[in-house]
């Protein structure tokens, strides 16, 4: 179940919205004061770059296709520790 309310953070009002797990991917559009642009999913992948879909740091491709690339594109970090001749990754 959705439901949203409004916290203040830092002298700025934002508004919260809760219980997104529970609901499909969906596509956000970040605004930019230049010629920077983002598509980002709730699925956690992007696309970005600066023009136009030549100048695109990640792939430039479908809603479809980016809501799946979540992971080549997005949040994740891998962690590789070497400890002597062993090797571990998180």
């Amino acid at each position: 179940m959705l439901t949203s309310r409004l916290v203040d953070e830092d002298g700025e009002t934002w508004v919260r919205i809760d219980g997104l797990e529970s609901q499909a991917p969906f596509f956000v559009a970040l605004a930019s004061d230049s010629d920077v642009w983002a598509f980002v999913s709730t699925a956690g992948s992007l696309a970005a770059g600066r023009g136009d879909a030549e100048g695109s740091f990640f792939p430039y491709e479908t809603v479809d296709r980016i809501h799946a690339r979540w992971e080549h594109t997005g949040p994740r970090s891998w962690v590789r520790i070497h400890d002597g001749d062993r090797v571990e990754l998180w």
